[in-house]
């Protein structure tokens, strides 16, 4: 941000902001100097700014998240993948406010950050690009649904959830959206592998949550396996069957996805894909230095193969068990 851009939003001239910047406002009334220097934290207006060129390489990269705890991992794989190429880190968090979120592109880009990594707070962050355009600041965006953006294949990941069933015998499968960002692409992913395998799909098996008609379906053996998205609603549904005093896999199956970061659950061991988000942020780094550094814009995406780490609680469907029997 200039002198001219923080005066317009302060509604004076760039001669008052001078002078209250500079320590000689003694003519200014104190409610004016405490306008323009609020402006000037929040956009970290530096008068000395001016003096470094457009362009000039500061090995420093931005970093805007909605929520760094949400997604710690991430950062994690940023800081690894920036400390081994010889850059420092400037990392800012919007929240789900957009005029933080303009706040944040303003002071790193006063800053002359190399590049951005940057999360849409949503759909209306596009109104920023021109800014960052403007200041030459190559841009990768990440975890939203702008077009350009690069994020993990969760359609991929529910491919897999829902193929590791299917390859254990089972034709009626069932799907759990459950509160992540990618519960759509996940859901993409089940309709694709029943596709593949020739098995129906049924939109009465696709839920949002664990209600009464899934533990219906559950209970008449309906259902002969479950994927849900989010690991938390995969463990209230399994301490729900087990209400019914069923158990897994032997009445029901269920894969889901789960975050490095969580502990072991020794409790229910589930059967898990575990969403590489360390190696996402290592690569959306790298990806960003590929650009700065070589002019590399890469047009492909995040890809890396997920493992399911145990069959605990995947068996074969109870209408094959029973016929056995």
């Amino acid at each position: 941000m200039n002198i001219r851009e923080l005066a317009k939003l302060a509604g004076v001239s760039a001669s008052t902001v001078s002078k209250i910047m500079n320590n000689k406002d003694s003519s200014i009334s104190p409610s004016t100097r405490e306008r323009v220097l609020q402006i000037a934290k929040q956009y970290n207006y530096q008068s000395y700014s001016s003096l470094i060129e457009k362009g000039t390489t500061t090995l420093t990269l931005g970093v805007i998240f909605r929520d760094t705890l949400s997604m710690n991992l991430t950062l994690d794989g940023i800081l690894h993948a920036a400390q081994n190429a010889g850059y420092t880190i400037l990392l800012r968090e919007s929240g789900n406010d957009p005029e933080r979120e303009t706040q944040n592109i303003s002071v790193l880009c006063s800053h002359h950050v190399d590049g951005l990594i940057w999360e849409f707070v949503s759909k209306e962050s596009e109104r920023n690009i021109p800014f960052v355009e403007k200041n030459e600041i190559p841009a990768v965006i990440f975890h939203s649904e702008h077009g350009n953006a690069v994020n993990i294949d969760y359609e991929e990941l529910g491919h897999q959830a829902a193929q590791t069933l299917a390859d254990a015998g089972h034709t009626a499968i069932a799907c759990i959206k459950a509160p992540i960002p990618g519960r759509e692409a996940f859901t993409a992913g089940y309709r694709r592998c029943l596709f593949e395998n020739r098995i129906s799909l049924e939109e009465d098996l696709v839920f949002d949550q664990i209600d009464g008609p899934l533990m219906q379906k559950i209970a008449s053996h309906t259902i002969s396996g479950v994927v849900s998205a989010h690991y938390e609603t995969a463990a209230r549904l399994y301490d729900a069957v087990r209400k019914l005093r069923y158990e897994l896999p032997y009445d029901v199956s269920l894969v889901s996805l789960r975050n490095e970061s969580m502990e072991p659950d020794v409790l229910r061991q589930l059967s898990t894909f575990t969403i590489p988000h360390f190696a996402y942020g290592e690569y959306l780094c790298q990806r960003l230095i590929g650009e700065i550094e070589k002019g590399e814009t890469s047009l492909q995406g995040f890809h890396k193969t997920a493992l399911l780490d145990s069959e605990n609680t995947v068996g074969i469907p109870y209408s094959s068990r029973s016929q056995k029997i």
